[in-house]
């Protein structure tokens, strides 16, 4: 028993008969402020937005024959928000509180076709879009009980809400 295939040019090989292509587009930008106060505390804001696109298309079936083909496109955006306070360096108890937020839209299409060499033609589509939204509250603080040792405790809650739509 064997796997067998219409046309045999040697091991591991295939026959891409369609374009192939994979274009990845993408960018951002970030934005870090820091003001500290003359008590010594840093406040920390930093925001950040981010876009991707890719595309990967070609055939699926890796033979001569025109049976499938894909095109799989996919975007994401995200936007994101950090705020943070520090508290004197020089304390024996020293701290950083804070929150962040995070928001997510990712889509994705990705149609197939069926090839002029498969028994039936036409389109099968994959269409999905995800939204997410996260809040967490957070803080890590240590407590210096000599010059070389520290008690530490971290905290961290999250909130995380996703919606998924797809259709196939």
């Amino acid at each position: 028993a064997g796997f067998a295939t219409a046309v045999v040019k040697g091991r591991d090989t295939g026959d891409e008969n369609g374009r192939t292509r994979e274009p990845k587009t993408g960018g951002g930008i970030s934005c870090t402020a820091d003001r500290t106060f003359g008590d010594g505390y840093t406040f920390t804001s930093i925001s950040a937005w981010r876009k991707l696109t890719t595309e990967l298309a070609g055939s699926d079936d890796y033979s001569p024959l025109d049976l499938l083909s894909h095109d799989f496109r996919t975007h994401a955006r995200d936007y994101t928000q950090e705020f943070r306070i520090a508290s004197p360096a020089d304390g024996r108890l020293t701290y950083v509180v804070g929150a962040y937020g995070a928001w997510q839209k990712l889509g994705s299409d990705s149609p197939g076709r069926l090839g002029a060499d498969f028994p039936v033609q036409g389109v099968l589509t994959d269409v999905a879009a995800v939204r997410t939204r996260t809040l967490a509250l957070f803080g890590n603080f240590d407590y210096h009980l000599t010059d070389r040792l520290t008690a530490n405790l971290g905290l961290r809650y999250t909130n995380e809400h996703k919606d998924l739509d797809f259709v196939q």
